[in-house]
């Protein structure tokens, strides 16, 4: 994710397409752009806040999931359980999530388990989805910015835990142009972009009907294989990306 490798390869005489993925590019893309779009042929971007700041030949492809490895957990707890696992309280917006999540502590029988990246270090991937399965709510962020530029976007641990079948909120200042992009008929993410919203939805999946929740966790796992599923990338990047090279 928009770093250099030095290979001795004159890249003028390669096609070459460069992936920008995180904060490396959103702090740094004016520097980047200059070392990048001289030789690049197209740029592979993550997440829409990383979309017009300059790369050469951009498309819009998030990271996949694997959805033969990662399997729906639907089993409900009999005392619902929210989770927040971030490995970087800073950006994830952990604090924020904390204190508007335990508002509701007083009115709802429910559990609430997080990490704010600051309690032993970085948690194993492969644990990192052991309990997030044990989970039936994920709230993956909740911050407009990070590093001091604009942010509030949806990432990997919320493909992952739409594939282990939980209901997601998030955040999404772009979601208008990822439905355009992925022509996504209906995105069950609930996104939350203000306080007000992500009480909303923290208030539905505690009172929602069963059904209506169960129904709503299909949709999270169905909409995972059918957009961000490893196939459906790789058709994507052929079609977006590497098609026009062959």
């Amino acid at each position: 994710a928009s770093v250099f490798l030095n290979t001795g390869v004159d890249y003028k005489q390669k096609k070459m397409v460069v992936n920008h993925g995180g904060g490396n590019y959103r702090v740094h893309h004016e520097v980047l752009n200059k070392l990048y779009n001289e030789s690049m042929d197209a740029a592979i971007i993550q997440m829409p806040d990383l979309l017009g700041l300059g790369a050469k030949n951009e498309h819009l492809i998030y990271f996949p999931v694997d959805t033969n490895f990662i399997k729906p957990v639907f089993k409900v707890n009999d005392k619902p359980t929210i989770g927040h696992f971030s490995s970087q309280h800073t950006i994830k917006g952990s604090e924020a999530i904390s204190d508007i999540v335990n508002e509701f502590k007083a009115k709802y029988y429910f559990r609430f388990v997080w990490t704010n990246g600051q309690r032993g270090g970085v948690t194993p991937w492969t644990e990192n989805l052991i309990r997030m399965s044990q989970c039936d709510v994920i709230i993956e962020t909740f911050a407009m910015t990070a590093q001091g530029n604009k942010y509030g976007e949806w990432g990997n641990t919320a493909l992952e835990a739409a594939a282990l079948g939980k209901l997601v909120i998030t955040n999404s200042l772009g979601y208008e142009t990822y439905l355009e992009e992925y022509k996504v008929d209906y995105c069950p993410l609930l996104i939350a972009n203000t306080e007000d919203q992500l009480k909303e939805h923290i208030e539905y999946v505690l009172t929602a009907p069963q059904a209506t929740l169960d129904k709503h966790r299909r949709e999270m796992r169905l909409w995972a294989e059918k957009y961000h599923s490893i196939p459906t990338t790789a058709d994507r990047l052929w079609e977006k990306v590497y098609k026009e090279f062959f």
